[in-house]
């Protein structure tokens, strides 16, 4: 079943980020390891600030696309501290690979 808010595209293309995760890619904003199991099996809970987010490497308001390219793993955290990066105070600067 689908979750609520978000496409089917957006879910097919987060399920393969998280196995990239789980695989040992590491959040592509802090460089630190994800931990993607289930909180029945020890993980971090759901929406814990540890927990796995799918991060647009081109934000969707910059021209970014919903394509398996255009994601990366990131903690949600970070993630949600990253933004959508169209403020000018931010100065993030994405790992290069």
């Amino acid at each position: 079943m689908a979750k609520p808010g978000l496409g089917y595209r957006h879910q097919v293309i987060a399920a393969i980020v998280r196995k990239r995760a789980a695989a040992g890619e590491p959040c592509y904003l802090c460089g630190q390891p994800i931990d993607t199991r289930p909180a029945k099996d020890g993980g971090p809970p759901p929406r814990s600030p540890w927990s796995f987010s799918a991060h647009h490497v081109q934000e969707r308001n910059n021209g970014g696309q919903t394509t398996l390219t255009n994601y990366a793993p990131a903690h949600l955290t970070c993630n949600a501290r990253h933004g959508d990066g169209s403020s000018k105070r931010k100065k993030w600067k994405p790992r290069r690979w």
